[in-house]
């Protein structure tokens, strides 16, 4: 029997993190907005106010900047740090379900479309922000 094999936390070199970051920043703010675009253009959503260009830039970049954050923590604590980072992309973004939810079931605006919309967005920012901070990495053991 091998003995076990010591993990060590890594460091992905922040400029490579933050160039990553760039990329997942770019590549969830052209999803978000062509979603926003083609919600807008059916009647899903209604009057809600939630599906304007501006607050979705805002939200989607303070999204990605956390899972920065977090996926530096993360590459400095974990020994397996893509994977952890995807376990917890997966929890929060469950999670941020929970606003769009109450969204739905307080707000006379909201309608099932537009909330489907809004959960679309997260999914897929949370998609690109998973592939683009863990890409070209391998698990070092």
């Amino acid at each position: 029997m091998e003995p076990p094999v010591e993990r060590t936390p890594t460091k992905r070199p922040l400029r490579a993190l933050l160039r990553r970051g760039g990329i997942a920043v770019g590549g969830s703010l052209l999803v978000n907005w062509g979603i926003v675009a083609a919600v807008r253009a059916t009647a899903l959503v209604g009057p809600l106010e939630y599906f304007q260009f501006g607050p979705v830039t805002l939200w989607t970049t303070v999204g990605v900047i956390g899972a920065v954050v977090v996926y530096r923590i993360v590459d400095a604590l974990s020994g397996r740090p893509d994977r952890t980072f995807t376990v917890v992309a997966g929890a929060v973004l469950v999670l941020s379900f929970g606003p769009n939810v109450g969204l739905f079931l307080f707000d006379p605006a909201a309608t099932a479309g537009g909330v489907v919309g809004l959960m679309s967005m997260h999914v897929t920012t949370a998609i690109i922000c998973v592939a683009a901070l863990t890409a070209d990495t391998r698990e070092r053991t």
